[in-house]
């Protein structure tokens, strides 16, 4: 008997992923709101909620099932240190929705980070 998971089911987790207002370079991994919008942040821009708004894009894998890509983002920077992690918040919901690495860098107030886009797949059933 085979095992199959229909495309809506796995995009339910993506589509929340794409509720993403704000994505913040952060100094070493957030594990909460506060954290990611706040003490760890060293800058921050807003993106454009929903998929196919212009930051998401929610689709097939190419060989593994279904994914989410981010846009590459230019993050100016407002607090200097060193950025290793990229987090995506929901700022009305005050949710930590994603926390990823990216390449460190140390970076000054006035700078600009350049995160590379990035996805995340929901296996199919295998």
């Amino acid at each position: 008997m085979a095992i199959a998971t229909n495309d809506y089911v796995l995009d339910g987790s993506l589509k929340a992923l794409a509720e993403g207002t704000a994505l913040h370079l952060c100094a070493t991994q957030p594990t909460t709101f506060a954290e990611a919008s706040s003490t760890k942040s060293l800058g921050s821009v807003v993106l454009t909620a929903g998929d196919g708004g212009g930051d998401f894009t929610i689709a097939d894998d190419s060989t593994v099932g279904r994914k989410v890509t981010v846009a590459a983002q230019s993050i100016p920077v407002t607090t200097g240190g060193t950025g290793d992690h990229i987090a995506i918040v929901d700022t009305a919901n005050t949710r930590l929705l994603h926390v990823t690495t990216t390449t460190s860098r140390a970076v000054l107030s006035g700078d600009t980070y350049d995160a590379a886009a990035f996805a995340w797949t929901n296996t199919d059933a295998i």
